[in-house]
């Protein structure tokens, strides 16, 4: 710089060069590094793997509330049927029980041996109220009959919308976890792909140091 002219032209020039310089430099390091297409294709299928086992357990959530839903429907239903059972059993046990006395009662035996034993005769009226509490069992029986083939038929409706429940839910969860086994090979394949290109790249180098000696 022993020059005087190109002196004062450089101390012109150098400050605005210099901070062109320092914008240029201060940029490149605010802007990180890229990342390569492999991280960000490995950063893109951890993701997918997170999404998927996340829908996973929010359908497994969803099935477990409806199934709860669906063995208290079956358990309270199966109570009725056990109830209307028992009461069927019963209106039968005394069915039973009347022809077997009616029977015992008009048997020749009894007939023998009613001069001696005088049995009581019914009157009309005490006959008249045991053949309409007769009549009313056989009703309450019927009814009951039918209300046990309703609750049997509901009963199939709900197991069947389980049954259905849980082939849905069991399906969409087997679709998620072929989802997640894709992904899982394609990276053991992109890792296995990647250990063999060291591997050559290596026994490369030590064949090009041999070469060298």
């Amino acid at each position: 710089m022993k020059d005087e002219g190109k002196r004062r032209a450089y101390d012109v020039f150098y400050p605005t060069i210099w901070k062109q310089h320092a914008s240029t430099e201060s940029k490149q390091k605010a802007q990180p590094p890229p990342a390569s297409s492999s991280q960000a294709q490995e950063l893109s299928e951890a993701a997918q793997i997170a999404v998927l086992n996340k829908s996973k357990q929010e359908r497994t959530e969803r099935w477990q509330t409806k199934k709860r839903e669906f063995d208290a429907g079956i358990a309270e239903t199966k109570a009725q049927l056990e109830q209307l059972t028992k009461g069927i059993g019963i209106l039968d046990l005394i069915a039973s029980a009347e022809a077997a006395a009616e029977s015992k009662k008009n048997s020749w035996r009894a007939w023998l041996l009613s001069p001696i034993c005088k049995q009581k005769q019914d009157s009309v009226e005490e006959k008249a109220r045991k053949d309409i509490e007769k009549q009313e069992r056989r009703m309450e029986k019927d009814m009951k009959m039918r209300r046990k083939a309703l609750r049997k038929a509901d009963l199939e409706v709900r197991e069947n919308r389980l049954r259905k429940a849980k082939e849905d839910a069991d399906a969409a969860i087997r679709v998620d976890d072929r989802k997640i086994q894709a992904i899982e090979d394609r990276i053991k394949t992109r890792e296995y792909r990647a250990r063999q290109e060291k591997e050559r790249a290596e026994q490369q180098r030590r064949a090009e140091v041999y070469r060298q000696y």
